[in-house]
C-alpha cells in the first residue's frame, strides 16, 4: 500500500534484492520468484490466490490521513480490522492465516500523530490470525536524517530480514497446499463479510 508510490517503490526494490541475494547463497538450493503487486490487487485481482502465490508475504506499506491504510491496501486494513474486532470479541474462530511468514517495513513520517499506526495495525491483526513475523517491524521515518533517513533504514532492514527470510524458505515450501487454500478462503470469506458486493 503506498500513498505516493514509496512503499510500492521500495517493495519493487526489495524482489530484485532477495533474488539477487538467493543466487548469492551457494547452499541455498531452491530457485526463488518473487512478484510483487498493491496488498488490495493480491486481495481483489488476484482473489487471495495463497496456493499460487505460497505462504510467505513481505509488505511495505505507509500510513495516511488519521492512521488509516493508504490508497492500495484499503481492502486489506478491512480484512486485517476484521480479524482484530473477532478477536476482540472472543469470535475468531481459528488462527485463519496459521502457515503464513512474513515480514513489514512499515514507512511514515513521525511530525504526524498517526505516524506507524496502519504498519502496527497490520502486524498485530496478522499476528492474532496466526502469521508468524520474521524478523522486526521495520520503522522508516520520513522526518529522520543521516543515518536515520528512510532509505538507509530500509536498506538495513532489508539487509538483516533476507538471511531469515532465505532460511525460512524450506520450513514455508512445506505448507501443504491444503492449508494454502485454507488461508484463501478465510480470506475470501471476510472480503464478501466487510464487503457483500465483492
Amino acid at each position: 500500500g503506498s500513498q505516493t508510490g514509496n512503499s510500492e517503490q521500495h517493495a519493487k526494490d526489495f524482489c530484485t534484492f532477495i533474488e539477487i541475494e538467493a543466487k548469492k547463497r551457494k547452499d541455498f538450493g531452491y530457485s526463488l520468484e518473487t512478484h510483487h503487486s498493491q496488498l488490495d490487487d493480491f486481495l481483489e485481482l488476484e482473489h487471495a490466490d495463497f496456493p499460487k502465490a505460497g505462504a510467505l508475504l513481505v509488505i511495505f506499506v505507509s500510513s495516511y490521513g488519521v492512521g488509516q491504510a493508504p490508497l492500495g491496501a484499503y481492502r486489506f486494513r478491512d480484512v486485517c480490522n476484521h480479524w482484530q474486532e473477532q478477536n476482540e470479541k472472543g469470535e475468531l474462530k481459528d488462527k485463519p492465516m496459521q502457515g503464513l511468514q512474513y515480514a513489514i517495513c512499515g514507512l511514515g513520517d513521525s511530525r504526524f500523530p498517526t505516524f506507524f499506526q496502519n504498519p502496527t495495525a497490520i502486524d498485530a491483526a496478522l499476528t492474532v490470525a496466526g502469521a508468524t513475523r520474521i524478523g522486526d517491524v521495520g520503522k522508516a521515518d520520513a522526518k529522520q536524517s543521516g543515518d536515520n533517513a528512510q532509505d538507509k533504514v530500509i536498506y538495513r532492514w532489508r539487509e538483516s530480514v533476507a538471511p531469515l527470510l532465505l532460511d525460512a524458505i524450506p520450513q514455508i515450501r512445506k505448507v501443504p497446499d491444503e492449508r494454502l487454500k485454507m488461508m484463501q478462503q478465510s480470506v475470501l470469506e471476510v472480503l464478501v463479510e466487510v464487503d457483500p458486493d465483492y
